[in-house]
């Protein structure tokens, strides 16, 4: 606005018009003139009010009209130059003291929202404390804005107190911010009108006051107000009629005050700039309080990450150990079983074998790391390949009872050597022998184990002490502290050892793995047969197909198929190479790995299975590792594998 005065002596004066020599030239400017012509309209309007001579000061803050000074007479008035110039300076001196004013109000409006603040916003307060408390602070709230009802938005929550609008209007009202791309505060005055808004039920709220602390809604407070009609006082004479033909175009002086108030119908009272100031603190009290979650949830997930880096250096550390350890023990049982052998043949079997033992031994460990690891299922995982379920070969009896993780793998190796000595040279080397073990639990609540083995050949006690033999005897009293007794009785071997209750755990039998189809507790699975596990030519002639990433491991599995009697063996170490050579026709069975150079191959087990193919899964991850139902029935053999293994497998896949 570049002049605030503005006069109109004389509403009946008929103005004179401003002509130029030169159509050419712009418009004059008369917005410095103090008498300017004004609207036909607003003419016959003031014609109509019976006004002759008016007068308006318009009142400037901040380089913005905030309000007007009308002066209506009901002559004619015309204004000395003098008494314009005194208008003006009063016009700038009221403005200079309204500005005052309001900057005193918004001052006082940021102290209320300060204290606000600070009674709301206390040291180590969160998001959440505003949330818990907000039943005691809303009345505060509402009376410090004026307000009829708030409503507070953190998160998924949402909490109302007085007068507020539905539910679907605070979530879409909860995003929005005001028009300044870093402004936090949206006011609106007419909910109705409001476009977002549009067709929404707002109930009895009309005007709102939207207060967000960034730009994700995490927390917001609304404040919303009821309608207001605002109250006009009208110079000049309101009840006078028209006259004249305008009285059938124009409306007449309480036409349209009605009109007005008509329009104003749905508006709320206007914020204040000294409310709005304390919506300004309140704004900074939400940002602090997103600020701090921020922060804590920040620390709290460095503390978090801290924590998984150090427990992984842990874990990293005891992995080292535990390879390092097992690799000493293979180095251990290699030069143990080379001195007990007689033969090259038999010293790579027996290697095998014990190593086997162990891996077996380890998977169980694994899978039950936290349960423990139950003595029912090691004894029927080692006696799996020699005893047929129904024969009446095997019997086991005992409570149920398993030993600690790191205690499994050593009474595995113990165990492995009774079984394996057992179907070499005892009573599961032909088809009358009996093994038998019992155990129980002894008053300290420690185990007590008894072998015994009957019907098998005449035993007598070893001319030299082997490894297996020594493995027996010394193992668990070296490494346990516990109790162990070997005899050679000539109708079977006995053997008996006694552990503390501190190395072992309770289990639940039922919900152990399967140690194989049809297992039970006086028997376990194994070939069709029976006796000693058969490793003779189960795949004669067959064509095979070996999935496999590690190509030392592909070979070695390749030469052993070789041995049990496959006339061609086909490799692949990825998964598309081994799709490119799955053709109908082309292979008898197929070892699939279930994790080739990090991706599953489900597919080529699916395509494998619509072709007819049967196959296993290969893996080092354990037996009990997940999979599609649809191949739930498919055996999975875990590493390593020895030539006994496969030949059961084989033998399954080929019957």
């Amino acid at each position: 606005m570049r002049h605030p005065l503005r006069i109109l002596p004389q509403a009946q004066h008929v103005p004179a018009a401003i002509l130029t020599d030169d159509e050419a030239n712009p418009p004059l400017d008369l917005s410095l003139a103090h008498t300017r012509g004004v609207s036909p309209v607003h003419l016959e309007y003031l014609r109509n009010m019976r006004v002759e001579g008016t007068m308006s000061l318009g009142i400037v803050v901040g380089g913005k009209l905030w309000g007007m000074f009308a002066g209506h007479h009901m002559t004619a008035k015309p204004l000395a130059g003098d008494i314009r110039v005194a208008l003006d300076i009063f016009g700038q001196m009221f403005a200079l003291l309204l500005q005052q004013a309001l900057e005193a109000q918004k001052a006082r409006g940021r102290s209320i929202g300060v204290e606000l603040r600070r009674s709301i916003a206390a040291d180590g307060a969160d998001a959440a404390a505003l949330v818990a408390k907000f039943e005691d602070f809303a009345p505060r709230l509402t009376e410090a804005l004026g307000a009829d009802g708030v409503a507070l938005i953190s998160g998924e929550r949402t909490l109302t107190y007085g007068t507020t609008p539905p539910a679907p209007v605070l979530a879409i009202l909860a995003p929005l911010r005001g028009g300044e791309s870093d402004h936090m505060l949206l006011d609106i005055d007419n909910l109705s009108k409001f476009a977002p808004l549009a067709g929404c039920d707002t109930g009895a709220s009309a005007g709102a006051l939207v207060i967000g602390s960034d730009d994700h809604s995490r927390l917001r407070l609304m404040f919303f107000r009821e309608e207001t009609v605002r109250k006009l006082t009208w110079a000049g004479n309101p009840e006078a009629q028209m006259s004249g033909a305008a009285a059938t175009t124009r409306l007449s002086p309480r036409a349209s005050f009605a009109a007005y108030i008509e329009e104003r119908r749905g508006y709320a009272e206007a914020w204040s700039e000294a409310q709005l100031a304390t919506a300004e603190e309140l704004r900074v009290m939400l940002s602090h309080l997103v600020s701090r979650d921020d922060r804590d949830r920040r620390d709290a997930q460095s503390r978090d990450a801290l924590g998984r880096q150090r427990q992984q250096d842990i874990l990293i550390a005891e992995l080292n150990h535990r390879v390092k350890n097992i690799l000493a023990l293979i180095k251990s049982l290699s030069r143990q079983a080379r001195r007990s052998s007689t033969s090259l043949e038999s010293y790579a079997l027996a290697l095998e074998q014990r190593i086997a033992a162990l891996a077996a031994a380890h998977d169980l460990a694994v899978s039950n790391a936290t349960e423990g690891v139950a003595l029912r299922t090691i004894l029927t995982t080692e006696f799996d390949p020699y005893v047929r379920p129904g024969t009446g070969q095997l019997l086991l009896d005992g409570p149920a009872v398993g030993f600690r993780a790191d205690v499994a793998p050593l009474i595995t190796l113990v165990l492995h050597e009774l079984v394996t000595n057992a179907a070499k040279y005892g009573a599961l080397s032909n088809s009358a022998g009996l093994v038998r073990v019992v155990w129980s639990l002894n008053d300290a609540g420690g185990l007590d184990l008894h072998w015994s083995e009957l019907g098998g050949p005449p035993v007598k006690a070893p001319e030299r002490q082997g490894f297996g033999r020594s493995l027996i005897e010394r193992a668990i009293p070296y490494e346990l502290d516990g109790k162990a007794e070997l005899s050679f009785d000539p109708q079977g071997v006995r053997f008996s050892f006694q552990l503390d209750a501190g190395l072992l755990v309770a289990v639940d039998e039922n919900a152990r793995p399967d140690a194989g189809p049809d297992a039970g507790p006086d028997a376990a699975s194994g070939p069709e047969g029976g006796g000693n596990a058969r490793t003779g030519r189960v795949a004669e002639g067959a064509r095979a197909l070996v999935i496999e990433d590690n190509m030392v491991l592909a070979m070695d599995l390749a030469e052993t198929l070789g041995h049990l009697g496959c006339s061609d063996v086909k490799t692949a170490g990825t998964v598309d190479v081994a799709d490119g050579m799955i053709r109908p026709g082309r292979f008898d069975f197929a070892l699939l790995d279930m994790n080739l150079r990090g991706n599953v191959p489900f597919p080529l087990a699916f395509k494998l299975r619509d072709l007819g193919v049967p196959f296993c899964f290969v893996t080092g991850y354990g037996s009990d590792i997940e999979r599609p139902a649809a191949l739930a029935d498919v055996q999975i053999l875990t590493k390593p594998i020895n030539q006994t293994m496969l030949t059961q497998a084989l033998s399954r896949m080929l019957a």
